[in-house]
C-alpha cells in the first residue's frame, strides 16, 4: 500500500506527472483555501485519466499558508489520520506543489524511514528523489497525450480536420503539391509568393459560391514558372486548367478551394510531423474550455503536437502580412491569448509564413510583424525558410524548446 502526498497547486500538470509516473494505491491531496477549485479539477482529472482512475482520493482541506508550526500540525493531523486508514502504507510526499514554506514545513513531517521525499524537475522531465539519499532520478518525458496535456490545462480537444477520412485522402493525394509549393517558395520566392496570392484572392472572390456554381476566373499575371505548380494542381483535381488558356482557372470543389487557400500549409506542416514521427499531431483543431462549459468558448487552431509532456501550437497564413495592422495583431494576439491558457509553461507558439512578414510598403512603410511576433515569444517561419521546418520540428522534438529560444520551452 503507498500513498502519494500532493500539495495542490495552480499547474496541475506538477502534480500529474509524478503521479501517472508511478500510479499510487491512494491520493492524498492537501488544500490551501485558495487552492479548492484547483483541488477539484485535479480530482477531475484524476478520474478521467485511465491510469489512475482507479485510485482512492482523499482532500485534505485547510491546510495553512503560513505559520510553520500550524502547518506541521496539520501535516500531522494528515499523517495521523492516514496511519490510522491504511497502517501498513508508505508515504511518497510530492515537494513539487506549495510555497517553499509549506513543503519545509511537510517535509519536517513526512522524513521516516518509510517516506520518500521526490520533486519534479519539469524543465527536464525528471523526477529528482530527495528522500531516500543516492537514488537515482527518474526520466519522466511522455506520459501526456495532447488530450491529457489540455485536460491538465483546463481544456478538451473537441474535434480536428485531420480526424476526417477525407481531409487525410487529401493529404496524400496532394502530397507532392505541398512539398513542391514548400520547395518553389524557396527556389522561386517572389513568383511563387505571386501564384499563391492570386489564388487567394481568387479563392476569396467565390468562396461564398455553391461549389456547383464556381465560375472560371483569371489568373492577374501570369509567368511560365507558375506553370508546372498549377499542372500540379491541376492533376491533383484541384483546378480545371489547361496550359494553352494559361491564365484561366477554376476550382474544382470546395475542399480544393480550401486547400489552395491556405489549406495546403496546414497539410504541409502535418506531412513533416509525419516525417519525424511526430503521432500526436493534429490539423484545423477545435478546443474548448471545461471551466466554462456554459459560455460554450471554442478556439481554433492550425496545428497541434504534444510530444515528452510539450505542447507546441502553430498557426498558418498564406496571405501577405501587413496589409492591416489591426488584422496582424488579431493574428498575434490570438496565437499568444491560446497559448497562455492552453498551453501552459510549456508551450511553444510558431506562426507559419507562406509569405514573408516584415516587407516595405507600396509608400516605403517598413512593416515589422516578425518582431512583433516575437515580443510575444511566438517564433516565426515564413516563406523560403519553410524548407527547414523539419530541422526546426526535429530540434523541438528533441530539446522541448523551439531552436534559439533559450532554457524556457517557448
Amino acid at each position: 500500500m503507498r500513498i502519494h502526498l500532493v500539495v495542490v497547486t495552480g499547474q496541475a500538470m506538477a502534480n500529474l506527472l509524478p503521479l501517472l509516473h508511478n500510479p499510487p494505491d491512494v491520493i492524498a491531496c492537501l488544500t490551501t483555501k485558495e487552492m479548492a477549485a484547483k483541488q477539484q479539477a485535479l480530482h477531475k482529472l484524476i478520474q478521467s485519466s485511465d491510469a489512475l482512475s482507479q485510485c482512492t482520493v482523499l482532500d485534505f482541506a485547510g491546510l495553512p499558508s503560513s505559520n510553520v508550526q500550524k502547518i506541521q500540525e496539520f501535516g500531522l493531523e494528515c499523517k495521523a489520520s492516514l496511519e490510522q486508514q491504511y497502517p501498513n502504507a508508505s508515504f511518497d510526499f510530492d515537494t513539487t506543489g506549495g510555497t517553499k514554506l509549506m513543503v519545509l514545513a511537510l517535509a519536517t513531517v513526512f522524513n521516516d524511514s518509510d517516506c520518500r521525499q521526490l520533486y519534479l524537475n519539469s524543465d527536464i522531465n525528471q523526477l529528482e528523489y530527495i528522500l531516500p539519499l543516492n537514488q537515482p532520478p527518474a526520466y519522466v518525458a511522455g506520459l501526456l497525450d495532447s488530450s491529457a496535456y489540455l485536460k491538465a490545462t483546463g481544456h478538451s480537444r473537441r474535434r480536428a480536420q485531420s480526424d476526417q477520412p477525407d481531409w487525410l485522402d487529401q493529404l496524400q493525394h496532394c502530397k507532392a503539391l505541398s512539398f513542391a509549393l514548400a520547395t518553389q517558395l524557396n527556389k522561386e520566392p517572389d513568383l511563387t509568393a505571386q501564384l499563391i496570392g492570386q489564388l487567394n484572392k481568387l479563392a476569396a472572390d467565390v468562396a461564398r459560391l455553391p461549389e456547383a456554381n464556381y465560375p472560371e476566373q483569371q489568373l492577374f499575371s501570369m509567368h511560365s514558372a507558375f506553370k508546372p505548380l498549377l499542372a500540379q494542381m491541376q492533376q491533383c483535381g484541384l483546378l480545371h486548367w489547361q496550359a494553352d488558356n494559361a491564365k484561366s482557372i477554376r476550382f474544382a470543389s470546395h475542399s480544393a478551394l480550401l486547400y489552395l487557400h491556405g489549406g495546403w500549409l496546414e497539410q504541409y506542416f502535418y506531412l513533416v510531423c509525419q516525417q519525424l514521427g511526430l503521432a500526436d499531431c493534429h490539423a484545423g483543431v477545435e478546443i474548448t474550455n471545461d471551466q466554462n462549459h456554459k459560455a460554450n468558448i471554442r478556439n481554433e487552431l492550425d496545428g497541434l503536437v504534444c510530444h515528452n509532456n510539450r505542447l507546441l501550437l502553430v498557426e498558418c497564413k498564406t496571405a501577405r502580412l501587413g496589409k492591416d495592422s489591426l488584422k496582424d495583431s488579431q493574428i498575434i494576439y490570438k496565437l499568444d491569448s491560446i497559448a497562455s491558457q492552453v498551453g501552459g509553461q510549456y508551450c511553444s507558439r510558431v506562426l507559419l509564413s507562406a509569405l514573408p512578414v516584415n516587407h516595405q510598403t507600396q509608400d516605403q512603410h517598413k512593416v515589422f510583424v516578425r518582431e512583433n511576433a516575437l515580443a510575444r515569444d511566438i517564433h516565426v517561419v515564413e516563406g523560403a525558410e519553410l524548407l527547414q521546418l523539419k530541422d526546426k520540428l526535429a530540434q523541438w522534438q528533441q530539446k522541448g524548446v523551439w531552436p534559439n529560444t533559450g532554457a524556457q520551452a517557448r
